[in-house]
Order: C-alpha cells, then sequence, then structure tokens
C-alpha cells in the first residue's frame, strides 16, 4: 500500500496543474449556463440540455488523464527508478482516475438540484434511476465499472504496443489488440447471455394508454452476466500486464 501511495504522489504531482486548470475552466463554463436563464433570458430547457451533455467531457478527460498517465510513466527513465512492481505502475492512474469518476455522478446530481433552485426548474432526469437506493447503487456500479474497463483495455493496448520490439509495428498492435478485445468480449456476450446491451424500462400508463412515468430496472441478469465476463477478461488484462512490465523492468 505504501508503494501505491508512493506511485500515486508522483502520478499526482504530474498531473495536477493540468487537471486543476480544467476543473477551474470547466467550473466557470457551468457557473455562466447555471446563471444564462437569468442574465441573457436563454431558454432554461435547452441549457440544462447543454450543461448536462456537457458533463461528459470531465469523464472523457478522467479517462484519458488515465491512459496519457500510464503511457508517460511507462516512456519516463526517472519513474522507472522507482522500485516497485508493474501492478502498482498500472493500478496508480486507475486509484486516481477512480477518485474523480465516483466523485463526479455527485457533483452532477448536485448542479442539477441547484439549477433547479436557480431557475425554478423541475429537471430530474434521474428520477427513473434514483426511485430506489438499489438502483442508485446498480447505475454507479454500471457507470464505474464501464470507464474502468475501457481505461484497462487501453492500457493493456498501451503496454503491447510497448513491448514490440520493432517500434514502428507498436502503435499497429495496441490499436488491433484494443479492437480485437472489444469484438471477442462482445462475441462471447452475446453468445452467454443474449444482451442487447439494452436497460428494462417499466412504463407505467393511464386508462387511455399514454405512459404517466417511467423506471429503469438495472438488476437484471444479463447486465450483470457481462459485467462479471467482462470483470474475469479484465484480470487476464491486468495479470498480462503486470508480467509484462516486470520483464521489461529486469531486462
Amino acid at each position: 500500500m505504501n508503494n501505491l501511495l508512493k506511485i500515486m504522489k508522483y502520478d499526482w504531482k504530474r498531473n495536477n496543474v493540468a487537471f486543476t486548470t480544467f476543473t477551474a475552466v470547466f467550473a466557470i463554463v457551468q457557473l455562466f449556463l447555471l446563471f444564462s436563464h437569468s442574465l441573457l433570458n436563454w431558454n432554461a430547457n435547452i441549457v440544462y440540455i447543454f450543461s448536462s451533455v456537457g458533463f461528459i467531457v470531465p469523464v472523457s478527460m478522467i479517462v484519458v488523464f488515465m491512459c496519457k498517465t500510464y503511457a508517460a510513466n511507462l516512456s519516463s527513465y526517472s519513474r522507472r527508478l522507482i522500485p516497485v512492481s508493474g501492478g502498482w505502475t498500472i493500478a496508480s492512474p486507475l486509484v486516481l482516475g477512480s477518485i474523480a469518476l465516483i466523485l463526479l455522478p455527485f457533483v452532477f446530481y448536485g448542479y442539477s438540484e441547484l439549477y433547479n433552485a436557480v431557475t425554478g426548474s423541475n429537471f430530474h432526469v434521474l428520477n427513473p434511476i434514483v426511485d430506489s437506493l438499489s438502483n442508485v447503487a446498480a447505475a454507479l456500479i454500471i457507470y464505474f465499472w464501464t470507464l474502468l474497463f475501457l481505461t484497462i483495455a487501453i492500457q493493456f493496448s498501451i503496454t503491447l504496443a510497448k513491448s514490440v520490439s520493432i517500434k514502428k509495428l507498436g502503435p499497429w498492435v495496441g490499436i488491433a489488440a484494443f479492437f480485437i478485445i472489444q469484438m471477442v468480449v462482445s462475441w462471447i456476450d452475446n453468445l452467454l447471455f443474449d444482451n442487447d446491451g439494452s436497460f428494462n424500462f417499466v412504463a407505467e400508463t393511464d386508462s387511455a394508454a399514454n405512459v404517466i412515468s417511467y423506471q429503469v430496472q438495472l438488476w437484471n441478469a444479463q447486465l450483470w452476466g457481462s459485467a462479471i465476463l467482462q470483470a474475469v477478461v479484465a484480470a487476464i488484462m491486468f495479470y498480462t500486464m503486470v508480467k509484462l512490465l516486470n520483464k521489461r523492468v529486469q531486462l
């Protein structure tokens, strides 16, 4: 654990300026959108949609941060001088990014409530999910695990690319490995669980068959079967990366 904390501190020092700058810019943009309805008389519905979609940007940046940090660590001579196993090298950016990914949904929910208070709106786009604590837990797990699996797959591809002796072939090997992993996992997923990737929506209708409310059922066998499959694949990729990195350090 001490080794992990040591590496996380190193990675944070390398990226804290860029991360803090991006966070400040994102906060300023969201604050502008928050008060744009009252200051500029912009349509509250459209502004909220843009604000919500805007949260995809930090999610994407966190994934980029994790992968870029990992790739930089593999190429950094000073980083390789730190006497730790390859597993900590992989885990450090994952843990740092995971902390941010876990906090972000709560920031979004808080922003939505603040937007309602400031604009007098009544946006509750998460109601079908937050209808029950079990759905909240399921949604957070699905959101977090999907991004974490994607990041591990990218890290695995980067590791393969760095391990190829012919440097010109490395990037192509990494790209091919990433897409092959996605296709194989998707094929096995459909074969075992017949999973179409959709959620279970349950609609409540009135006497005229008009939908008056709906809920999302996230606890279903297909979805969690896919998650278990991805967990097995992620464990295999992690183990392979550790072996490749430890061999690289020994050489």
